[in-house]
Protein backbone atom coordinates (compact mmCIF):
# COMPACT_ATOMS: atom_id res chain seq x y z
CA UNK A 1 0.00 0.00 0.00
CA UNK A 2 2.77 2.45 0.94
CA UNK A 3 4.71 1.38 -2.13
CA UNK A 4 1.70 2.18 -4.37
CA UNK A 5 1.31 5.61 -2.76
CA UNK A 6 5.02 6.38 -3.22
CA UNK A 7 4.95 5.24 -6.85
CA UNK A 8 1.82 7.35 -7.50
CA UNK A 9 3.41 10.36 -5.82
CA UNK A 10 6.60 9.91 -7.86
CA UNK A 11 4.59 9.64 -11.09
CA UNK A 12 2.65 12.79 -10.20
CA UNK A 13 5.87 14.70 -9.53
CA UNK A 14 7.38 13.49 -12.81
CA UNK A 15 4.24 14.51 -14.71
CA UNK A 16 4.38 17.99 -13.17
CA UNK A 17 8.06 18.35 -14.06
CA UNK A 18 7.44 17.21 -17.64
CA UNK A 19 4.48 19.55 -18.05
CA UNK A 20 6.43 22.54 -16.75
CA UNK A 21 9.44 21.62 -18.89
CA UNK A 22 7.23 21.51 -21.97
CA UNK A 23 5.45 24.75 -21.16
CA UNK A 24 5.66 27.43 -23.84
CA UNK A 25 5.53 31.02 -22.59
CA UNK A 26 3.91 33.64 -24.83
CA UNK A 27 4.51 37.31 -23.96
CA UNK A 28 1.54 39.04 -25.59
CA UNK A 29 3.12 42.52 -25.50
CA UNK A 30 6.28 41.36 -27.27
CA UNK A 31 4.93 41.65 -30.80
CA UNK A 32 2.06 44.02 -30.00
CA UNK A 33 3.73 46.80 -32.08
CA UNK A 34 3.38 44.54 -35.14
CA UNK A 35 -0.29 43.98 -34.29
CA UNK A 36 -0.81 47.76 -34.00
CA UNK A 37 0.97 48.40 -37.30
CA UNK A 38 -1.42 46.02 -39.04
CA UNK A 39 -4.51 47.52 -37.36
CA UNK A 40 -4.06 51.28 -37.86
CA UNK A 41 -7.00 53.54 -38.54
CA UNK A 42 -9.74 51.99 -36.48
CA UNK A 43 -10.21 55.15 -34.43
CA UNK A 44 -11.15 58.32 -36.29
CA UNK A 45 -12.96 61.56 -35.59
CA UNK A 46 -11.54 62.30 -32.13
CA UNK A 47 -9.55 65.44 -31.49
CA UNK A 48 -8.54 67.19 -28.29
CA UNK A 49 -8.47 70.98 -28.16
CA UNK A 50 -4.82 70.46 -27.23
CA UNK A 51 -2.59 67.44 -26.79
CA UNK A 52 -2.68 65.82 -23.35
CA UNK A 53 0.35 64.53 -21.48
CA UNK A 54 -0.34 61.08 -20.13
CA UNK A 55 1.06 58.99 -17.32
CA UNK A 56 0.43 55.39 -16.44
CA UNK A 57 0.39 54.47 -12.76
CA UNK A 58 3.12 52.24 -11.35
CA UNK A 59 0.75 49.41 -10.49
CA UNK A 60 -0.57 49.51 -14.06
CA UNK A 61 2.94 49.29 -15.52
CA UNK A 62 3.78 46.46 -13.12
CA UNK A 63 0.57 44.57 -13.94
CA UNK A 64 1.08 41.05 -15.23
CA UNK A 65 -1.47 38.29 -15.59
CA UNK A 66 -0.71 34.71 -16.64
CA UNK A 67 -3.19 32.10 -17.72
CA UNK A 68 -3.63 28.92 -19.72
CA UNK A 69 -6.44 28.03 -22.09
CA UNK A 70 -7.70 24.51 -22.60
CA UNK A 71 -8.88 25.43 -26.11
CA UNK A 72 -5.46 26.84 -27.09
CA UNK A 73 -3.57 23.97 -25.45
CA UNK A 74 -2.75 23.76 -21.75
CA UNK A 75 1.01 23.67 -22.26
CA UNK A 76 0.89 27.28 -23.50
CA UNK A 77 1.19 30.03 -20.87
CA UNK A 78 -0.13 33.42 -21.96
CA UNK A 79 1.45 36.41 -20.22
CA UNK A 80 -0.27 39.79 -20.54
CA UNK A 81 1.50 42.94 -19.32
CA UNK A 82 -1.33 45.42 -19.66
CA UNK A 83 0.67 48.57 -18.84
CA UNK A 84 3.03 47.94 -21.75
CA UNK A 85 0.10 47.27 -24.08
CA UNK A 86 -1.68 50.46 -22.99
CA UNK A 87 1.48 52.55 -23.41
CA UNK A 88 2.09 51.20 -26.93
CA UNK A 89 -1.58 51.82 -27.81
CA UNK A 90 -1.45 55.44 -26.66
CA UNK A 91 1.72 55.97 -28.73
CA UNK A 92 0.21 54.29 -31.80
CA UNK A 93 -0.95 56.16 -34.90
CA UNK A 94 -4.56 55.93 -33.67
CA UNK A 95 -3.87 57.98 -30.53
CA UNK A 96 -0.57 59.82 -31.02
CA UNK A 97 -2.39 63.04 -31.99
CA UNK A 98 -4.27 62.98 -28.67
CA UNK A 99 -1.69 61.88 -26.14
CA UNK A 100 1.96 62.52 -25.51
CA UNK A 101 4.22 61.07 -22.82
CA UNK A 102 5.77 64.56 -22.62
CA UNK A 103 4.94 66.39 -19.36
CA UNK A 104 5.03 69.86 -20.97
CA UNK A 105 1.26 69.99 -21.51
CA UNK A 106 -1.04 71.64 -18.95
CA UNK A 107 -3.63 68.95 -19.66
CA UNK A 108 -2.56 65.77 -17.82
CA UNK A 109 -4.24 62.38 -18.00
CA UNK A 110 -3.38 59.51 -15.65
CA UNK A 111 -4.39 55.92 -16.37
CA UNK A 112 -4.75 53.49 -13.46
CA UNK A 113 -5.75 49.87 -14.10
CA UNK A 114 -8.46 48.56 -11.79
CA UNK A 115 -9.10 45.23 -13.52
CA UNK A 116 -7.88 43.25 -16.50
CA UNK A 117 -8.92 39.70 -17.29
CA UNK A 118 -9.00 37.59 -20.39
CA UNK A 119 -11.66 34.94 -20.01
CA UNK A 120 -14.38 33.47 -22.18
CA UNK A 121 -12.20 34.48 -25.15
CA UNK A 122 -12.45 38.22 -24.46
CA UNK A 123 -10.81 40.99 -22.47
CA UNK A 124 -12.54 42.57 -19.47
CA UNK A 125 -11.13 45.96 -18.57
CA UNK A 126 -11.70 48.59 -15.90
CA UNK A 127 -9.48 51.65 -16.07
CA UNK A 128 -9.64 54.70 -13.80
CA UNK A 129 -8.79 57.90 -15.65
CA UNK A 130 -7.97 61.18 -13.93
CA UNK A 131 -7.66 64.44 -15.86
CA UNK A 132 -6.06 67.61 -14.50
CA UNK A 133 -6.06 70.87 -16.46
CA UNK A 134 -3.41 73.09 -14.90
CA UNK A 135 -4.36 72.91 -11.22
CA UNK A 136 -7.99 71.95 -11.77
CA UNK A 137 -9.28 68.38 -11.51
CA UNK A 138 -11.48 68.04 -14.57
CA UNK A 139 -12.44 64.38 -14.46
CA UNK A 140 -11.97 61.30 -12.30
CA UNK A 141 -13.89 58.27 -13.47
CA UNK A 142 -13.63 54.50 -13.83
CA UNK A 143 -14.50 53.12 -17.25
CA UNK A 144 -15.46 49.54 -18.05
CA UNK A 145 -15.19 47.80 -21.39
CA UNK A 146 -15.36 44.28 -22.76
CA UNK A 147 -13.43 43.46 -25.92
CA UNK A 148 -15.03 41.57 -28.77
CA UNK A 149 -15.24 37.82 -28.24
CA UNK A 150 -12.56 35.89 -30.13
CA UNK A 151 -13.86 32.35 -29.55
CA UNK A 152 -14.01 31.33 -33.22
CA UNK A 153 -10.41 32.39 -33.80
CA UNK A 154 -9.14 30.34 -30.85
CA UNK A 155 -11.35 27.30 -31.43
CA UNK A 156 -10.32 26.97 -35.08
CA UNK A 157 -6.63 27.92 -34.78
CA UNK A 158 -5.89 26.94 -31.17
CA UNK A 159 -2.54 28.31 -30.00
CA UNK A 160 -1.77 29.82 -33.43
CA UNK A 161 -4.53 32.40 -33.04
CA UNK A 162 -4.56 32.85 -29.28
CA UNK A 163 -2.02 35.69 -29.07
CA UNK A 164 -3.83 37.65 -31.78
CA UNK A 165 -7.15 36.97 -30.03
CA UNK A 166 -5.80 38.45 -26.78
CA UNK A 167 -4.26 41.43 -28.59
CA UNK A 168 -7.38 42.17 -30.62
CA UNK A 169 -9.91 41.84 -27.82
CA UNK A 170 -7.69 43.93 -25.51
CA UNK A 171 -7.22 46.67 -28.14
CA UNK A 172 -10.96 46.75 -28.87
CA UNK A 173 -11.67 47.09 -25.13
CA UNK A 174 -9.16 49.96 -24.89
CA UNK A 175 -10.73 51.64 -27.96
CA UNK A 176 -14.23 51.36 -26.51
CA UNK A 177 -13.09 52.71 -23.17
CA UNK A 178 -11.17 55.63 -24.71
CA UNK A 179 -14.08 56.57 -26.95
CA UNK A 180 -16.30 56.85 -23.84
CA UNK A 181 -13.57 58.88 -22.15
CA UNK A 182 -13.35 61.27 -25.12
CA UNK A 183 -17.14 61.72 -25.11
CA UNK A 184 -16.86 62.80 -21.46
CA UNK A 185 -14.11 65.26 -22.42
CA UNK A 186 -16.39 66.66 -25.12
CA UNK A 187 -19.01 67.40 -22.50
CA UNK A 188 -16.33 69.35 -20.62
CA UNK A 189 -15.32 71.22 -23.82
CA UNK A 190 -11.85 69.63 -23.88
CA UNK A 191 -12.40 67.28 -26.82
CA UNK A 192 -13.96 67.56 -30.22
CA UNK A 193 -15.60 64.26 -31.04
CA UNK A 194 -16.83 64.16 -34.63
CA UNK A 195 -17.59 60.45 -34.89
CA UNK A 196 -16.26 57.34 -33.24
Amino acid sequence: MIKKILVSLLLLIMACVLLSACSVNHFVAKDYPDYLQNNIGRITGIELNRQAAYTISENTFAHRVEFRSFRAGNRHLWIVEFGKILDMTLKSADYSSLFTPNNASELKVNFDLQRYEFKNFQAYLTLKIDVVDGETNVLSKSYNAVGKNQAAKVIFTRSLGMKNAIQQSTKLAIDELLSEFCKDLKIKNIAIVQSI
